[in-house]
């Protein structure tokens, strides 16, 4: 009987010892899975961060480039409306200048004229 006894309590320490055995097994791939999880979602974390800050570094490269495109835009614009405005003014005070010396011209011609029309008319007593 006691060599029974004996036999069951070897049985009843050997599967809690197995039973153990697998509990601490058991956590050691909890314990791997955890790592192993916890490092994928950091690689993962870190990808998409990087791919984040590619994709912001982009968006700022295009708006800067969209935003020196329209200064220069900008300032071919209006060197162009300066240009075209000093070509009109130049122009204008072309056609007045010469208006001006034509109208001088005529101005002289008539006062020539009269003069010469008052002197004719005192001479010959018209």
């Amino acid at each position: 009987m006691l060599l029974v006894v004996v036999v069951l309590l070897v049985v009843v320490l050997l599967l809690v010892v197995v039973l153990l055995l697998v509990v601490v097994v058991v956590l050691v791939v909890l314990v791997v899975l955890a790592v192993v999880l916890v490092v994928v979602l950091a690689v993962v974390v870190v990808v998409v961060l990087v791919v984040v800050v590619v994709v912001l570094a982009v968006v700022v490269v295009v708006l800067v480039v969209v935003l020196l495109v329209v200064v220069v835009l900008a300032v071919v614009v209006v060197v162009g409306v300066v240009a075209v405005v000093v070509a009109v003014v130049a122009q204008l005070t072309r056609i007045c200048s010469q208006q001006l010396r034509v109208q001088q011209r005529a101005w002289w011609w008539w006062a020539w004229w009269w003069a010469w029309c008052w002197w004719c008319c005192w001479w010959w007593r018209c």
